[in-house]
C-alpha cells in the first residue's frame, strides 16, 4: 500500500529523534558557552531538547531578569557582555571595570527600554521615574 511503512520504521524514527535531540542539546550548550563536559550539578537542563532549553541556560548563566512593573533590569556581576530581551526591546549589557570602579553599559539595539532600577551583582543604579533608554542609545552606570 502506498504510504505504508515497514516494521523497522518506528526504530528509525526513534533513532532520528535521539540524534536530533542530542544535536540540539549540544548546540544549546555551545551557544550558552557551557563546556563540553557540562557544569556538573550546577545546571540541570531538560532531558527533552527544545528551543526553550537554550534560553533557560542563557538566563541562568547571565542572571538576567527584567520587571516591567518595577522597571528594573538585573544581570550577573561577572565581567562580560550579555544579551538581554524583555519582549519590547533588546540589546546588550557590558559589565566591567571603568574609570571609577565597576560599571555597566546598557545598549538598546531595538525598541525602547523603560528603566528605573538596574543591578549587576551587588552593584546598583537608580534613575528618575519614567526614565526610558531609546533605541540606539547607550546608558553607562557606575555601580555603587
Amino acid at each position: 500500500m502506498p504510504g505504508r511503512r515497514g516494521p523497522l520504521a518506528h526504530r528509525q524514527d526513534d533513532h532520528d529523534y535521539q540524534h536530533y535531540q542530542q544535536r540540539d542539546h549540544d548546540h544549546a550548550h555551545h551557544c550558552a558557552g557551557i563546556p563540553a563536559g557540562g557544569l556538573g550539578s550546577r545546571v540541570v537542563l531538560s532531558a527533552h531538547g527544545s528551543p526553550s532549553d537554550s534560553w533557560a541556560a542563557t538566563l541562568a548563566l547571565t542572571g538576567f531578569h527584567y520587571s516591567g512593573v518595577s522597571k528594573s533590569l538585573s544581570v550577573t556581576g561577572n565581567p562580560g557582555s550579555y544579551f538581554w530581551s524583555n519582549g519590547y526591546a533588546w540589546g546588550t549589557v557590558q559589565v566591567g571595570e571603568g574609570g571609577k570602579g565597576k560599571e555597566a553599559k546598557i545598549t538598546v539595539l531595538s525598541g525602547d527600554l523603560a528603566l528605573e532600577h538596574f543591578s549587576a551583582g551587588g552593584g546598583k543604579g537608580d534613575f528618575k521615574k519614567g526614565n526610558v533608554v531609546k533605541e540606539g542609545q547607550d546608558l553607562v552606570i557606575s555601580l555603587k
